[in-house]
């Protein structure tokens, strides 16, 4: 099993949908950029862009996350190949996730910034690994 562990930003609403045999499943596209170094400043990298599926009870609270949230999924790992509009192919790269938080940024008392997470409010009784 490949398992995998990111931190990245919403790059649009949720969507929250019920399959035909009647689970609820709910998706998110998260994207990742990595920092690199250039010279003396940091930059952003090339953005990784991966669909987040959560099944059932996980997609509870999935409608309170908006685009541009800071997100922590930790899950299931797994690629998958599809045929573009152009007729090429195309490699997705998708996360079944055990858990999603939003990341929330506070100022501590000597003005460093704190990371803090924060399950949606339906999730509150999960464990969270990160």
């Amino acid at each position: 099993m490949k398992r995998i562990q990111i931190q990245g930003n919403l790059t649009k609403d949720p969507t929250i949908r019920t399959t035909k045999t009647g689970k609820r499943v709910g998706e998110a596209q998260v994207a990742v950029n990595e920092r690199v170094r250039n010279g003396d400043k940091w930059e952003d990298g090339k953005p990784e862009f991966f669909t987040v599926v959560l099944w059932e009870n996980k997609a509870n609270g999935l409608e309170h996350y908006k685009k541009g949230y800071k997100v922590l999924v930790d899950g299931k790992f797994s690629t998958r190949e599809y045929d573009k509009k152009d007729g090429t192919k195309g490699l997705a790269l998708e996360i079944t996730a055990d858990h999603f938080a939003e990341v929330i940024y506070t100022k501590s008392t000597n003005n460093q910034a704190d990371t803090t997470t924060q399950t949606s409010p339906t999730q509150e009784d999960s464990v969270l690994p990160f």
